[in-house]
């Protein structure tokens, strides 16, 4: 028997035994379901969602008692990448994916002529209700990030409490470092201009497929080819804004300076989209190196929001004394509601 004759013996045995078993069929179909749900990635990439966490905990470890963040850094870089990785899994995709963005010119379109003071303050259900003409597929990040701040100060208020055992508290933190690296995930989504825009993969300006070039292609030719490493220019611009910014920033509520990250995010797209058209998409060293400045300006400014927010998530005590917790797969955190309004074909 050739080699040839051989190996496909062996494989048609092994899949008419999977397609004659219910359990391993259901079991495969599952399998593909996941790699199909799970691509692309978010809107840095893996690479540049960890980065966002990792600049976000050097910004804060330099300040008292916040030495964990610096120590907890890889954690909390993998748990950033969580709401893509992890929550966007087929069980959770179909009330997950609409909360990685905000289409900031529908939400402008639909509300301008509202007197609502602030239709953003707003819970989903109460918005949902007064503006019935704004699906989910328009995006409902800045609802997302609010119900994981709120998750994550009860976490934190938890934590202040002195009568709690070591069992407790290292549970306690095990929860809070989950909530706030997954916090900066959709914060970071919001500094991606892709993710604030209708046109958000260059399709109403033909130049469909850009959304995963720009955050995919272009991001990770900067992270692994790159001469000079991305992660540290970023922390360099990063710096500089944080020392600008902190002050006001730690204390501007939370719907402002949400809507102050996705409003400025959302100018970028013109030179964003005038640099595709220049570069094309035939060489991506070539493109990452036009995109270069936009993407550190981008990664520092969504560095620096999340490194303000959780800075509100501070003031007690990490217990390092044999806490070797990793959550490896953490439970998916739902949106407080938990069917979208509408579920046409995802589109981020």
């Amino acid at each position: 028997m050739g080699r040839n004759t051989f190996f496909y013996s062996i494989f048609r045995s092994i899949f008419i035994s999977i397609f004659r078993s219910r359990i391993l069929r259901q079991a495969l179909v599952g399998v593909v379901l996941i790699i199909a749900f799970e691509s692309p990635a978010g809107a840095w990439g893996k690479q540049g969602h960890a980065g966002i966490c990792h600049v976000a905990a050097s910004l804060l470890a330099a300040e008292p008692g916040t030495a964990f963040l610096k120590d907890r850094a890889f954690d909390l870089g993998y748990y950033c990448n969580v709401p893509d990785l992890v929550w966007k899994r087929p069980a959770h995709y179909q009330v997950e994916w609409y909360n990685h963005f905000m289409d900031m010119e529908i939400f402008e379109r639909e509300i301008k002529d509202f007197k609502t003071a602030n239709p953003f303050s707003q819970s989903r259900a109460e918005f949902d209700a007064a503006f019935p003409q704004v699906p989910d597929s328009a995006g409902r990040s800045f609802w997302r990030i609010a119900e994981l701040m709120k998750r994550a100060d009860k976490i934190t208020a938890d934590l202040k409490k002195n009568e709690l055992t070591r069992e407790q508290r290292h549970s306690l933190q095990a929860d809070w470092l989950v909530t706030v690296g997954a916090l900066g995930h959709y914060v970071g989504d919001l500094a991606q201009p892709l993710h604030v825009t209708e046109n958000y993969d260059g399709q109403l300006s033909e130049q469909k497929g850009l959304h995963v070039w720009f955050e995919d292609e272009v991001v990770n030719e900067l992270f692994l080819t790159s001469d000079r490493r991305l992660e540290n220019d970023v922390m360099v611009n990063a710096k500089g804004k944080w020392k600008q910014l902190a002050s006001e920033w730690k204390k501007k509520p939370l719907l402002e300076l949400l809507t102050l990250i996705a409003s400025d995010s959302n100018k970028q797209l013109p030179l964003l989209l005038k640099i595709d058209k220049k570069t094309g998409r035939n060489d991506a060293k070539k493109a990452a190196k036009e995109f270069r400045t936009i993407i550190i300006d981008r990664m520092a400014l969504g560095s620096v929001a999340l490194a303000a927010l959780w800075s509100r998530q501070l003031g007690w005590e990490f217990d390092n004394v044999k806490f070797y917790t990793f959550v490896s797969e953490p439970d998916f955190i739902a949106p407080e509601k938990a069917e979208p309004t509408a579920s046409p074909t995802p589109k981020k």
